[in-house]
C-alpha cells in the first residue's frame, strides 16, 4: 500500500478500510473522524473533530469515515508491512551464526540461551561428550556431583 493524499470538497464523505496503527495526517482543513470500536460487545462510533495539522492513529483495523468540514486536504501514509519485525529478527540470527561459525562455536556451547545457534549444539550430548573444560574439572574431583 502506498501512501495517498486526498482533497474533500465540503461536505465529501471518505470510506476507507484501515489497519489498526495506520496513521491519518490532515494537511489543512477541518474533518470528522468515525471509526468503529467493539468495546465489550458494543459497537461504538467514536467522532474525532482533526484540524490543520493534526494526526490520528487508527485504534484497530476497520471502516474508517472521515467527513470534510470545509475545503480539506489530507494524507493515508502506508502501513509497514507486517512482517517487518519477524524479517529484523531473522536477519539477526543469521548474522549471529555466522559470526559464530567464524569462531568455531566454542564460545557458543556454555550459554544456553545460543544453543539453538552454535555449529556444534551442546543439546543432546551424552556424558562422555561433555567439553574439556567440563572433564578437567571433574577428574580434579572439583565436581562433586555422581554423574559427572
Amino acid at each position: 500500500m502506498r501512501a495517498a493524499d486526498y482533497f474533500l470538497p465540503r461536505g465529501q464523505v471518505l470510506q476507507w478500510h484501515g489497519q489498526a496503527g495506520q496513521c491519518l495526517q490532515v494537511c489543512e482543513g477541518l474533518i470528522v473522524l468515525e471509526e468503529l470500536l467493539w468495546v465489550e460487545e458494543q459497537l461504538l462510533q467514536p467522532r474525532q473533530r482533526l484540524g490543520p495539522g493534526s494526526c490520528y492513529v487508527l485504534h484497530s483495523s476497520g471502516w474508517v469515515t472521515l467527513t470534510a468540514l470545509g475545503d480539506a486536504q489530507l494524507r493515508l501514509p502506508a502501513c509497514p508491512p507486517p512482517a517487518v519485525p519477524a524479517q529484523w529478527w531473522a536477519t539477526g540470527l543469521a548474522r549471529l551464526r555466522r559470526v559464530a561459525d567464524k569462531l568455531g562455536g566454542r564460545w557458543l556451547r556454555h550459554i544456553p540461551w545460543a544453543w539453538g545457534f552454535s555449529a556444534q549444539p551442546a543439546l543432546g550430548r551424552r556424558r562422555s561428550q561433555r567439553p574439556a573444560s567440563w572433564r578437567a574439572l571433574s577428574s580434579k574431583g572439583v565436581n562433586s556431583r555422581s554423574d559427572a
